[in-house]
């Protein structure tokens, strides 16, 4: 067999081996883009010892809506995409690749889990590449698409990502998922991408390719500023009030009403969306009143790591505060989940800017104060501040009143808005210069999108 013939030989091998890969590689990215490396880099079966044709990984460069970036794909058809020395080879040449061009990457995972047969050599392989993919998320963003199941270093190399999307039936866990199933006596969909989800460690859930291709786009485009927008930054929203739901303040606010929502499925307290306003990328918070009046450990584990991930990128966060207070039974997770919040929005060098509805106690000094770093803060116009929520001051300042007049839910009102009538006067706060201004609700909009060209 001459050289030729040799290699028509092995790509033919190779070609029939990533068909399928090739095929889901090619509706994510752009029409004829996807380029190869290390194509014949291969390792050997340790069930027979015949060579493993692309080491059951796809990597290489593709575009996005024009942008390069670096695709890692496993492919599930060569060894169940199982992972060991050599696939660790091929996945840290790619990650290599994406940190010296500053190339954001796709990770397309689908994976059965580690060849443990390989023994010590895949383990430093895994090693590596858990190094690898969490010194690239520091530099660019990395996303990961789970399509089958990730187990393993496959598990942990998603969670290191920028971002997690997930199939609503692919299945996600560190330990193997029969063994986490029976040990633990899970629920049949706690490990997919919907239970996932709830849990908070899947940031999207998709239908499908087409869906994951689509927010891809969404995704690269929010984090490096590329929507463009003609939505006016002056446009008014005559019917928002502080009664209006969070939907209808994030589309107040936000360009053309156009945003994707970061991890709905888990802490409804708390809506954190990814829009623009006046062409510009900007994070935004909103707290659902509707949802609870208080946030926990999980609405503030959330609002942490989107805190991170967009701030990484230099993008503005807007916070809109409707909450009474940071409350949940679980004191130890919450203390924990605050003080990881804290640390973020206090350290981060981005735009902070507040739009301040209701805030009382821990919720104001944590959400929108000056104090803990935010650049502008307007108040709206009948809202609230204080040190306490009305609903629990009484029962320390009118005691004596409950006592005497009834403690009935007509008098708990009363009482309630004596109060706030007394302490909560978002006027006296603005006067007091921890508010730059109070505004009309209507006027939202154009007064976040001045605040951002002058934070």
């Amino acid at each position: 067999m001459d050289n030729l013939d040799r290699l028509n030989r092995q790509q033919a091998l190779l070609a029939d081996s990533t068909k399928e890969i090739r095929k889901i590689v090619d509706s994510l990215v752009d029409e004829m883009s996807f380029v190869q490396k290390d194509a014949f880099l291969t390792g050997t079966s340790r069930l027979d010892g015949e060579p493993i044709p692309g080491e059951g990984v796809l990597t290489g460069t593709a575009t996005v809506d024009g942008n390069e970036i670096v695709v890692v794909a496993q492919n599930a058809k060569a060894l169940g995409g199982s992972f060991g020395a050599a696939s660790a080879r091929k996945i840290l040449n790619a990650l290599s690749l994406a940190a010296k061009g500053n190339l954001p990457l796709l990770a397309i995972l689908d994976s059965t889990g580690a060849r443990v047969g390989e023994g010590v050599a895949m383990l430093e392989g895994y090693g590596a590449v858990l190094k690898g993919i969490a010194d690239l998320s520091r530099q660019v963003v990395t996303v990961a698409y789970i399509r089958g199941q990730a187990a393993g270093v496959t598990r942990m190399f998603a969670s290191l990502c920028t971002y997690q999307l997930s199939l609503k039936d692919a299945v996600a866990s560190v330990n193997a998922p029969a063994v986490a199933e029976a040990k633990f006596s899970l629920a049949k969909d706690a490990l997919t991408g919907i239970g996932n989800a709830i849990g908070g460690s899947i940031d999207f859930v998709v239908k499908d390719d087409r869906h994951a291709g689509n927010l891809l786009v969404a995704l690269l485009g929010h984090a490096y500023g590329q929507r463009e927008s003609e939505d006016d930054p002056n446009r008014e929203a005559p019917a928002l009030s502080l009664d209006s739901s969070a939907e209808d303040w994030i589309s107040a606010i936000v360009d053309d009403e156009y945003y994707e929502e970061y991890q709905a499925k888990c802490a409804p307290s708390i809506k954190c969306v990814m829009g623009s306003v006046n062409g510009s990328p900007v994070a935004l918070a909103v707290c659902d009143a509707k949802v609870s009046k208080t946030l926990d450990a999980a609405a503030l584990s959330k609002l942490a790591r989107f805190v991170v991930i967009n701030g990484a990128s230099g993008i503005p966060f807007v916070s809109v505060v409707n909450c009474e207070g940071l409350e949940d039974k679980d004191q130890n997770a919450l203390s924990l989940a605050v003080a990881d919040y804290v640390w973020q929005i206090s350290s981060g060098d981005f735009p902070k800017i507040a739009v301040v509805l209701n805030a009382y106690g821990s919720a104001y000094a944590t959400l929108c104060s000056k104090g803990i770093g935010f650049d502008y803060t307007v108040g709206v116009a009948g809202g609230k501040v204080g040190a306490m929520a009305p609903s629990s001051a009484i029962h320390l300042v009118y005691r004596d009143l409950l006592a005497q007049k009834g403690n009935t839910p007509e008098v708990r009102a009363q009482l309630e808005n004596l109060y706030a009538e007394q302490n909560c006067d978002i006027l006296t706060a603005a006067r007091d210069g921890y508010l730059d201004e109070v505004i009309d609700p209507a006027t939202v909009r154009p007064y976040v999108a001045n605040a951002l060209l002058v934070c």
